[in-house]
């Protein structure tokens, strides 16, 4: 690989956090793929061509784009996994909520995360110079600490969540036709993929993504002790007793009797 090469691969892998991810896609589907990190002579378009059918099998959506096109791009990508071009692994911490209780996390930023119950969280070990960026299976309530210059996104099963600094709840259970993200303070992003436009919800608000049809629901005022498991608030107006009574029950796992 020519450093002119070299130099221009570097700053498309920095452009962007879309453009880290593929080439850490790349990376990893190159050391999965022994038969070709063992060939000392490597024809670059059937090495890239694997590579890329390996990418889509492991994630379906992830597409390759050309910097220039689609044929010089093959040969500086293959090229660079040849040379070990693109440096260090990004290492990815799993945490998984085995326990039948609500798990409290801290991440290098400062933002809090509370885990509910048989949940995952997969996040860097460091985040990226411009995104922090989480995966989450399950529910949990993110307080993120305040950075204009890094947005904290979210990324479930199909949908993604951006803010800049704020308190939500978000739900995306494995199997489940929905997903959702209610808002307690701040402003936050919710969108899906494949879908045309995005809901914007404010504190308060709660936005729903149906997956079989492949719409939004905005509720402007949600009920907030939907996320007392996490917050300890509750609110009461007009209610019957005994639904005070369950909603109490259920945050601290006791019978009011």
């Amino acid at each position: 690989i020519e450093q002119e090469e070299a130099d221009e691969l570097e700053k498309w892998i920095a452009a962007s956090s879309e453009n880290k991810l593929i080439a850490e896609q790349i990376r990893m589907a190159w050391e999965e793929s022994p038969a070709l990190a063992a060939k000392p002579k490597v024809d670059l378009d059937q090495a890239f061509s694997e590579l890329e059918s390996k990418m889509e099998d492991a994630q379906p959506q992830a597409k390759v784009r050309s910097m220039a096109s689609r044929s010089r791009w093959m040969r500086i990508a293959a090229a660079f996994l040849v040379s070990d071009f693109l440096g260090p692994k990004v290492e990815f911490k799993e945490i998984v909520n085995s326990q039948s209780t609500d798990m409290e996390l801290k991440l290098e930023d400062g933002s809090m995360i509370t885990l509910r119950p048989y949940s995952k969280l997969t996040h860097p070990g460091q985040f990226a110079a411009d995104v922090r960026e989480v995966q989450l299976e399950g529910e949990a309530f993110f307080e993120v600490e305040h950075d204009a210059k890094h947005p904290f996104i979210i990324l479930t099963q199909g949908e993604k969540v951006q803010v800049l600094g704020t308190k939500f709840r978000v739900q995306a259970l494995p199997g489940s036709a929905e997903s959702l993200v209610q808002v307690e303070s701040g402003k936050v992003s919710f969108e899906a993929n494949g879908v045309a436009g995005k809901l914007i919800l404010e504190a308060g608000e709660k936005g729903i993504f149906n997956k079989a049809e492949k719409s939004f629901e905005e509720i402007e005022e949600s009920d907030p002790n939907e996320m007392s498991w996490a917050t300890a608030k509750f609110f009461f107006e007009d209610t019957r007793l005994a639904d005070v009574f369950d909603v109490i029950s259920n945050h601290y796992g006791v019978e009011i009797i």
